[in-house]
Protein backbone atom coordinates (compact mmCIF):
# COMPACT_ATOMS: atom_id res chain seq x y z
CA UNK A 1 0.00 0.00 0.00
CA UNK A 2 1.48 3.83 -0.56
CA UNK A 3 1.33 5.97 2.34
CA UNK A 4 -0.31 9.75 2.18
CA UNK A 5 2.55 11.36 3.22
CA UNK A 6 5.11 10.24 0.94
CA UNK A 7 4.77 12.44 -2.18
CA UNK A 8 7.65 10.74 -4.03
CA UNK A 9 5.10 8.09 -4.38
CA UNK A 10 2.88 10.44 -6.19
CA UNK A 11 5.04 12.07 -7.99
CA UNK A 12 6.29 8.94 -9.66
CA UNK A 13 2.80 7.75 -10.07
CA UNK A 14 2.27 11.49 -11.80
CA UNK A 15 5.82 11.18 -14.31
CA UNK A 16 5.79 7.08 -15.14
CA UNK A 17 2.43 5.51 -14.19
CA UNK A 18 -0.65 7.89 -16.20
CA UNK A 19 -3.39 5.25 -15.98
CA UNK A 20 -2.17 3.91 -12.29
CA UNK A 21 -4.47 3.93 -9.06
CA UNK A 22 -3.08 4.82 -6.19
CA UNK A 23 -4.66 2.84 -3.08
CA UNK A 24 -3.58 4.67 0.06
CA UNK A 25 -4.13 3.62 3.53
CA UNK A 26 -3.35 4.97 6.85
CA UNK A 27 -3.80 8.29 6.37
CA UNK A 28 -1.64 10.33 8.59
CA UNK A 29 -3.00 13.01 11.62
CA UNK A 30 -4.46 15.95 10.61
CA UNK A 31 -4.18 17.02 14.11
CA UNK A 32 -1.61 19.64 13.43
CA UNK A 33 -3.54 21.47 10.77
CA UNK A 34 -6.60 21.04 13.03
CA UNK A 35 -5.14 23.09 16.31
CA UNK A 36 -3.12 25.42 13.63
CA UNK A 37 -7.00 26.07 12.64
CA UNK A 38 -8.80 25.37 9.59
CA UNK A 39 -9.25 28.78 8.27
CA UNK A 40 -5.14 28.19 6.77
CA UNK A 41 -6.24 26.07 3.90
CA UNK A 42 -8.40 29.27 2.89
CA UNK A 43 -5.14 30.62 2.04
CA UNK A 44 -3.58 27.85 -0.06
CA UNK A 45 -6.28 25.17 -1.48
CA UNK A 46 -2.90 25.28 -4.26
CA UNK A 47 0.55 25.54 -3.88
CA UNK A 48 3.00 26.44 -6.55
CA UNK A 49 6.31 25.96 -3.98
CA UNK A 50 5.02 22.47 -2.39
CA UNK A 51 8.62 20.92 -2.46
CA UNK A 52 10.00 24.06 -0.22
CA UNK A 53 7.26 23.28 2.76
CA UNK A 54 7.47 20.61 4.63
CA UNK A 55 3.10 20.64 5.32
CA UNK A 56 2.30 20.65 1.48
CA UNK A 57 4.79 18.33 0.80
CA UNK A 58 2.74 16.17 3.47
CA UNK A 59 -0.71 16.76 2.81
CA UNK A 60 -1.37 17.82 -0.36
CA UNK A 61 -1.11 16.15 -3.64
CA UNK A 62 1.53 17.29 -6.69
CA UNK A 63 -0.43 17.28 -9.61
CA UNK A 64 0.69 17.71 -13.66
CA UNK A 65 1.01 21.01 -14.99
CA UNK A 66 -2.22 20.58 -17.77
CA UNK A 67 -4.73 19.87 -14.81
CA UNK A 68 -6.33 21.67 -11.91
CA UNK A 69 -8.26 18.87 -10.50
CA UNK A 70 -7.66 14.81 -9.96
CA UNK A 71 -10.47 12.20 -8.86
CA UNK A 72 -10.49 9.71 -6.25
CA UNK A 73 -12.85 7.20 -4.76
CA UNK A 74 -12.98 6.69 -0.88
CA UNK A 75 -14.06 3.69 1.70
CA UNK A 76 -15.81 4.44 4.59
CA UNK A 77 -14.69 7.47 6.48
CA UNK A 78 -11.51 7.69 4.30
CA UNK A 79 -10.38 4.57 5.77
CA UNK A 80 -9.21 3.80 2.44
CA UNK A 81 -8.78 5.94 -0.85
CA UNK A 82 -7.89 5.54 -4.00
CA UNK A 83 -6.32 7.63 -6.54
CA UNK A 84 -6.96 8.57 -10.36
CA UNK A 85 -3.64 9.82 -11.84
CA UNK A 86 -4.16 11.15 -15.19
CA UNK A 87 -7.22 9.76 -16.18
CA UNK A 88 -10.40 11.63 -16.65
CA UNK A 89 -13.82 10.64 -14.85
CA UNK A 90 -15.39 8.05 -16.94
CA UNK A 91 -12.34 5.81 -17.45
CA UNK A 92 -11.78 6.16 -13.72
CA UNK A 93 -15.43 5.21 -12.92
CA UNK A 94 -15.01 2.33 -14.99
CA UNK A 95 -11.97 1.10 -13.52
CA UNK A 96 -13.32 1.40 -9.96
CA UNK A 97 -14.20 -1.99 -7.61
CA UNK A 98 -18.45 -2.21 -7.34
CA UNK A 99 -19.50 -0.08 -5.23
CA UNK A 100 -17.05 3.05 -5.03
CA UNK A 101 -17.99 6.25 -6.93
CA UNK A 102 -15.38 8.92 -8.03
CA UNK A 103 -15.78 12.01 -6.37
CA UNK A 104 -13.64 15.52 -7.31
CA UNK A 105 -11.33 17.99 -5.89
CA UNK A 106 -11.31 20.91 -7.59
CA UNK A 107 -12.53 24.98 -7.44
CA UNK A 108 -15.65 23.99 -9.12
CA UNK A 109 -16.69 21.16 -6.66
CA UNK A 110 -15.92 23.73 -3.56
CA UNK A 111 -18.78 25.82 -5.47
CA UNK A 112 -16.48 28.62 -4.89
CA UNK A 113 -17.30 31.09 -7.73
CA UNK A 114 -20.72 30.41 -6.36
CA UNK A 115 -19.85 31.34 -3.11
CA UNK A 116 -17.97 33.97 -3.25
CA UNK A 117 -20.81 35.40 -5.99
CA UNK A 118 -22.70 36.64 -2.52
CA UNK A 119 -22.58 40.22 -2.52
CA UNK A 120 -19.18 41.47 -0.14
CA UNK A 121 -18.31 38.35 0.38
CA UNK A 122 -15.63 37.99 -2.23
CA UNK A 123 -14.02 41.10 -0.62
CA UNK A 124 -14.21 40.02 2.71
CA UNK A 125 -11.59 36.69 1.86
CA UNK A 126 -9.46 39.36 0.16
CA UNK A 127 -9.29 40.82 3.35
CA UNK A 128 -8.58 38.14 5.13
CA UNK A 129 -5.93 36.77 3.19
CA UNK A 130 -8.35 34.21 1.64
CA UNK A 131 -7.87 32.91 -2.06
CA UNK A 132 -10.33 33.26 -4.43
CA UNK A 133 -9.60 30.79 -6.44
CA UNK A 134 -7.42 27.82 -6.54
CA UNK A 135 -5.07 29.10 -8.97
CA UNK A 136 -2.38 27.07 -10.79
CA UNK A 137 -0.03 25.69 -8.37
CA UNK A 138 1.49 21.89 -8.85
CA UNK A 139 0.18 21.00 -5.19
CA UNK A 140 -3.81 20.39 -4.73
CA UNK A 141 -5.34 19.96 -1.11
CA UNK A 142 -5.84 15.56 -0.48
CA UNK A 143 -8.83 14.62 -0.49
CA UNK A 144 -9.21 14.21 3.40
CA UNK A 145 -8.37 18.12 3.68
CA UNK A 146 -10.81 19.11 1.20
CA UNK A 147 -13.68 16.98 1.86
CA UNK A 148 -13.52 17.66 5.96
CA UNK A 149 -11.07 20.80 6.44
CA UNK A 150 -11.40 23.23 3.95
CA UNK A 151 -15.21 22.69 2.87
CA UNK A 152 -15.94 22.95 6.46
CA UNK A 153 -14.19 26.05 6.74
CA UNK A 154 -15.91 27.97 3.76
CA UNK A 155 -18.82 26.58 4.87
CA UNK A 156 -18.20 28.43 8.74
CA UNK A 157 -17.12 31.56 6.84
CA UNK A 158 -19.62 32.22 4.15
CA UNK A 159 -22.23 31.25 6.58
CA UNK A 160 -21.20 33.28 9.45
CA UNK A 161 -20.73 36.40 6.84
CA UNK A 162 -24.38 35.87 5.56
CA UNK A 163 -26.26 35.79 8.33
CA UNK A 164 -24.57 38.43 9.67
CA UNK A 165 -25.73 40.60 7.34
CA UNK A 166 -28.67 39.33 6.11
CA UNK A 167 -30.22 38.63 10.07
CA UNK A 168 -28.06 41.19 12.04
CA UNK A 169 -26.77 38.59 13.99
CA UNK A 170 -23.52 38.57 16.38
CA UNK A 171 -21.96 35.29 15.89
CA UNK A 172 -19.11 34.47 18.33
CA UNK A 173 -16.01 32.11 17.93
CA UNK A 174 -16.47 29.65 20.76
CA UNK A 175 -13.57 29.86 22.98
CA UNK A 176 -14.03 26.93 25.57
CA UNK A 177 -12.16 24.17 24.56
CA UNK A 178 -15.08 21.76 26.24
CA UNK A 179 -17.42 23.37 23.71
CA UNK A 180 -15.61 24.71 20.73
CA UNK A 181 -15.70 21.02 19.08
CA UNK A 182 -19.25 20.41 19.28
CA UNK A 183 -20.51 23.94 17.33
CA UNK A 184 -18.34 26.58 15.28
CA UNK A 185 -20.40 29.59 16.93
CA UNK A 186 -22.64 30.85 19.84
CA UNK A 187 -25.29 34.08 19.27
CA UNK A 188 -26.99 35.58 22.88
CA UNK A 189 -29.44 33.33 24.62
CA UNK A 190 -26.74 30.27 24.36
CA UNK A 191 -28.04 29.55 20.66
CA UNK A 192 -25.23 27.74 18.77
CA UNK A 193 -24.81 27.43 15.33
CA UNK A 194 -23.06 24.57 13.33
CA UNK A 195 -22.61 25.45 9.66
CA UNK A 196 -21.69 22.71 6.86
CA UNK A 197 -20.90 22.38 3.45
CA UNK A 198 -22.42 19.44 2.73
CA UNK A 199 -24.32 17.69 -0.65
CA UNK A 200 -27.86 18.01 1.52
CA UNK A 201 -29.08 14.15 2.00
CA UNK A 202 -29.60 14.15 5.70
CA UNK A 203 -32.87 11.95 6.59
CA UNK A 204 -34.73 14.05 9.07
CA UNK A 205 -36.99 11.81 10.96
CA UNK A 206 -35.11 9.77 13.62
CA UNK A 207 -32.00 10.60 12.10
CA UNK A 208 -29.13 9.35 14.32
CA UNK A 209 -27.30 12.78 13.38
CA UNK A 210 -29.97 14.47 14.99
CA UNK A 211 -29.90 12.44 18.18
CA UNK A 212 -25.92 13.28 18.18
CA UNK A 213 -26.53 17.12 17.76
CA UNK A 214 -28.90 17.29 20.86
CA UNK A 215 -26.88 15.20 22.92
CA UNK A 216 -24.18 18.02 21.97
CA UNK A 217 -26.46 20.39 23.05
CA UNK A 218 -27.48 19.52 26.14
CA UNK A 219 -23.45 18.89 26.99
CA UNK A 220 -22.53 22.68 26.36
CA UNK A 221 -25.76 24.06 28.05
CA UNK A 222 -27.25 25.58 25.09
CA UNK A 223 -31.27 26.37 24.81
CA UNK A 224 -31.01 25.71 20.41
CA UNK A 225 -29.05 24.68 17.64
CA UNK A 226 -29.15 25.94 13.91
CA UNK A 227 -27.56 23.04 11.82
CA UNK A 228 -26.88 25.20 8.46
CA UNK A 229 -25.65 23.94 5.14
CA UNK A 230 -24.37 26.53 2.79
CA UNK A 231 -26.20 25.08 -0.17
CA UNK A 232 -29.86 23.78 -0.57
CA UNK A 233 -29.96 20.98 -3.16
CA UNK A 234 -33.35 22.79 -4.14
CA UNK A 235 -35.94 20.45 -3.24
CA UNK A 236 -35.10 19.84 0.65
CA UNK A 237 -37.25 22.14 3.30
CA UNK A 238 -36.03 23.27 6.69
CA UNK A 239 -37.32 21.19 9.33
CA UNK A 240 -37.02 21.13 13.80
CA UNK A 241 -37.35 18.83 16.19
CA UNK A 242 -40.65 18.70 18.39
CA UNK A 243 -39.28 20.45 21.20
CA UNK A 244 -38.19 23.30 18.84
CA UNK A 245 -34.54 22.99 20.25
CA UNK A 246 -32.90 21.80 17.09
CA UNK A 247 -33.48 23.51 13.71
CA UNK A 248 -32.31 22.43 10.52
CA UNK A 249 -31.81 24.07 7.38
CA UNK A 250 -30.26 22.45 4.25
CA UNK A 251 -29.63 25.63 2.52
CA UNK A 252 -29.46 29.33 2.59
CA UNK A 253 -28.15 29.47 -1.44
CA UNK A 254 -29.66 28.16 -4.27
CA UNK A 255 -28.20 26.18 -6.35
CA UNK A 256 -27.56 28.72 -8.53
CA UNK A 257 -25.91 30.72 -5.78
CA UNK A 258 -28.68 33.32 -4.97
CA UNK A 259 -30.31 33.57 -1.49
CA UNK A 260 -33.07 31.15 -0.45
CA UNK A 261 -34.96 33.95 1.31
CA UNK A 262 -37.66 31.25 2.41
CA UNK A 263 -35.09 29.43 4.54
CA UNK A 264 -33.33 32.94 6.49
CA UNK A 265 -37.21 33.35 7.23
CA UNK A 266 -37.22 30.47 8.97
CA UNK A 267 -34.36 30.83 10.79
CA UNK A 268 -35.32 35.06 11.97
CA UNK A 269 -38.77 32.83 13.01
CA UNK A 270 -37.13 30.51 15.62
CA UNK A 271 -34.75 33.22 16.74
CA UNK A 272 -37.58 35.37 17.89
Amino acid sequence: MLIANDPSLFSGCRSHRKDLHVVVQGLVSLDLLIRQGNKVLLTKPSDEEGAADDVIRTYYIPLTQDRHCYFYAQKGDFSEIILSCGQDKMQFAASLPEGLFPSTVSEEEARLAQILSYPGLKEHFINHGWATEFGTGPYIMSPVLFQNIYKGALGEVAGKFILEKELGLILQEIEDPEKFESFDFVTDGDVFFDFKHWKWNMQVEESPMRAKVLKKLDAVGGKKAFIVNLFSDGVSRPSCSNDGRLIEVPGILLPTGQLDQPALDYIRRFLL
